[in-house]
């Protein structure tokens, strides 16, 4: 039983990180665009329902099997998977506030839905050619990229060498 909660673990993290190299990608390609109707067909695949759907459906997956491999294998006594979680916990954070903060605005400034299936907002104010540029500049793909990387990377260390 404890290997099918490792594979349905792995299954998670490996859903997770599809949905969100996604986004990921979506972010380094908004970089270079220019017209608004590509920029919010974009938009609008980083917030499909599929995308949302897969990230938070196999989030959810590895941490439900990663609590119950922790009580499974007496793991809860040890430093690793405590530092595991405390890593997962700001990569959240981090994620959020990078994502969020290049995402949101553009959303806005385009009046689009926030999520597939939601109302489209309105604009609160006409976005100028310049201002629509400087909201495409603003992302920070290879900071949400590398943190993420080295993220997960810790994480992976941890769970397979457990060094406290």
């Amino acid at each position: 039983m404890y290997r099918w909660i490792i594979f349905l673990h792995v299954i998670g993290a490996f859903g997770f990180i599809l949905a969100h190299g996604a986004t990921s990608s979506i972010m380094f390609r908004l970089g270079y665009e220019k017209d608004r109707a590509r920029v919010s067909v974009l938009l609008e695949l980083a917030r499909s329902k599929w995308v949302a759907g897969v990230g938070w459906g196999s989030s959810l997956l590895f941490l439900i099997t990663g609590i119950a491999l922790g009580f499974m294998g007496g793991w809860w006594r040890s430093g690793w998977i405590w530092s595991s979680l405390a890593i997962l916990i700001v990569l959240t954070i981090v994620m959020g506030y990078y994502g969020r903060g290049f995402f949101d605005p553009l959303i806005s400034a385009l009046g689009l839905a926030p999520y597939e299936g939601q109302e489209p907002g309105k604009p609160d104010h006409e976005v100028g050619d310049d201002e629509f540029e400087a909201l495409l500049q603003a992302g920070r793909p290879w900071v949400l990229t590398i943190s993420g990387l080295l993220g997960w990377a810790a994480v992976l260390w941890l769970m397979m060498f457990k060094p406290f």
